[in-house]
């Protein structure tokens, strides 16, 4: 069920990305921007951090695996803050 409901992510993102040239995690991101500012996230970082939080809402294997990659690209702040938020969550694709 768990890999069925990545691929299902990865179908939507690729159709997303044909129409509107964004994907998934991009228009997260975007939602997830004001949460970041309030949780004190810089404003350089909030929409790369978003979309982490967002994917985790998808599935937090995934949003782990893609935060592995920019961590080195984030203030310690950011790291510690996204961090907390993907340890702590669990979602229904886990279940």
């Amino acid at each position: 069920m768990l890999i069925t409901y990545i691929g299902l992510l990865a179908m939507i993102s690729f159709v997303l990305e044909n129409l509107v040239g964004m994907t998934f995690q991009e228009i997260i991101g975007y939602v997830f921007a004001p949460v970041d500012f309030i949780m004190g996230i810089p404003a350089s970082e909030i929409f790369r951090s978003g979309s982490i939080m967002g994917t985790v809402a998808a599935n937090e294997f995934v949003a782990m695996l893609d935060f592995m990659k920019i961590i080195p690209e984030m203030s310690p702040k950011t790291v510690g803050i996204v961090s907390a938020f993907l340890v702590s969550f669990a979602n229904f694709s886990s279940n």
